[in-house]
């Protein structure tokens, strides 16, 4: 049976979508049916991922992660299994996850990964700050931690909150423009999630609300005008 992946917003529903790969293939099991037990083995393919699972108290649950994980510094006891688009698959297949942790990009070769291993795949896109608690509760309910995720979310929302009160109160807000790549330029706009980020900053983005996409091309003599 090949598992299927999962793109989560939301962290209890995840459980019922693994529960369905991980039962035969004739739909979801009976209400009655037990849960998969709590993941014990993951695989994070993501800085970020990385540190949610070490957030969570779960490091030593942690035996794969990406090249680029690099926080909190016990990372780099854990092996790591190769980058975007060059993964390690012998590698990964020998630490035998029973989770593997993903980010939204290229799907094929971790979609391959899950594949080979039979383990469940959750690829956990990042749009917004308020993602990351659902991130963290999506992790502590695949781990058998609902508490700690739900302890973590709560704190995240309330230092939010308060960062945002603090930056109304600001008289002056630095003209942010952030370079995401130079050839063609790109940057972050307001609605994305570096964008929310220099806004809790309390900076100021320079780049229209208006163009098209997350993270638009911007032009060199536009960014002049912009002033930043």
């Amino acid at each position: 049976m090949q598992l299927p992946v999962f793109a989560c917003r939301q962290g209890p529903l995840v459980l019922v979508l693994v529960a369905c790969a991980l039962f035969a293939a004739g739909g979801c099991p009976p209400q009655a049916q037990a849960a998969p037990p709590p993941a014990k083995r993951i695989v994070a393919l993501g800085p970020s991922l990385t540190e949610m699972v070490f957030a969570l108290g779960l490091g030593d649950r942690l035996v794969g992660r990406s090249n680029w994980c690099n926080y909190p510094p016990e990372a780099a006891r854990v092996p790591a299994v190769g980058a975007v688009n060059a993964w390690n698959e012998e590698r990964v297949l020998a630490l035998k996850p029973d989770l593997i942790l993903a980010l939204e990009g290229q799907r094929a070769p971790v979609e391959r990964l899950a594949k080979l291993t039979r383990a469940p795949l959750v690829v956990l896109p990042t749009e917004s700050v308020a993602d990351i608690g659902s991130h963290m509760l999506t992790i502590a309910q695949l781990t058998g931690v609902p508490a700690q995720g739900k302890a973590w979310a709560k704190r995240l929302e309330e230092t939010v909150h308060a960062r945002r009160a603090e930056v109304a109160k600001l008289k002056a807000r630095p003209r942010t423009f952030y370079v995401v790549w130079d050839e063609p330029l790109m940057t972050a706009g307001p609605r994305s999630y570096i964008g929310e980020l220099i806004e809790l900053a309390g900076g100021q983005n320079v780049v229209p609300a208006h163009l098209p996409g997350a993270y638009p091309t911007f032009g060199f003599e536009a960014l002049v005008v912009a002033d930043p």
